[in-house]
């Protein structure tokens, strides 16, 4: 009992049930995959997806929708509506070395600097926490399925990754497995 889980927007479900219904083809599957933002190789991410469906395994997209995190990054939590702020985690905003570290990212980088950095610190602690809740709901949901979460590199940083997120929810039994798909 296997599932995969795609760090992908949210708003990537309803193409990835499409395929496995045989309702779109692959190269429609992934022009939607290019029309959304992520940091993944798609073909990799494609053949993952063909993995999964040839082996009949649950796959769910599992990140944060795109369009609410660039709300928070660019307009910060406080541009909510009190229906967008009900139906996210709880956030803890605390942890001064993963602030300090994006905020070395924020200086080193213009693209990055088009954004306040308090909206952008709010924006990727509103990833990890959704990410993490999202894979404690799938965890309450398949008791008894492992889960192999695709995610990326940053998100398995041991002092502010997925890791630290998922304890806090009283995750524990899990292993971090580091591929590398550049070669």
């Amino acid at each position: 009992h296997i599932i995969l889980a795609l760090d992908l927007s949210s708003s990537f479900q309803k193409f990835l049930e499409e395929y496995f219904a045989n309702k779109i083809s692959e190269s429609q599957l992934i022009k939607k995959l290019k029309n959304i933002n992520h940091s993944f190789d798609t073909l990799t991410i494609i053949e993952l997806i063909n993995w999964a469906k040839t082996n009949n395994t649950k796959t769910f997209v599992i990140g944060c929708d795109y369009n609410l995190f660039m709300k928070v990054l660019t307009k910060g939590l406080s541009a909510l509506s009190k229906d967008e702020l009900s139906k996210l985690p709880e956030i803890d905003f605390f942890n001064p070395s993963y602030k300090n570290y994006l905020y070395s990212l924020y200086k080193s980088s213009t693209n990055l600097q088009k954004f306040n950095f308090g909206n952008f610190y709010q924006a990727q602690i509103l990833k990890r926490e959704n990410l993490a809740e999202n894979i404690k709901k799938l965890l309450e949901t398949f008791k008894n399925y492992q889960i192999i979460i695709i995610t990326e590199k940053d998100l398995t940083i041991p002092k502010w990754g997925i890791s630290q997120y998922l304890q806090k929810r009283n995750i524990t039994n899990f292993e971090t497995i580091i591929f590398n798909f550049e070669n």
